[in-house]
């Protein structure tokens, strides 16, 4: 699998930095939510919501990228995949 972000200066890029991680995010699944979010943080990402684990035995946190876009570290008792 390849990640490609892309930009076109001729289009209007949204603001990702005022829209809420619930609305939009990526998502990056992991088997530790803790020790990824510390790494991230650690070379300057944003927080936008602390580890936190779910109703449903989902581990999660969020944070901005350096473009302000929301991004979700998830480790889920049955992966998707």
């Amino acid at each position: 699998v390849v990640l490609e972000l892309y930009e076109n200066s001729k289009v209007t890029v949204e603001n990702f930095a005022e829209m809420s991680q619930v609305s939009f995010h990526l998502a990056f699944a992991t088997d530790n939510v803790e020790l990824e979010y510390s790494k991230i943080l650690k070379v300057g990402a944003t927080p936008l919501a602390p580890v936190e684990t779910l109703a449903n035995g989902s581990v999660v946190a969020f944070f901005r990228d350096p473009w302000g876009i929301p991004v979700q570290f998830i480790c889920r008792p049955t992966p998707l995949i």
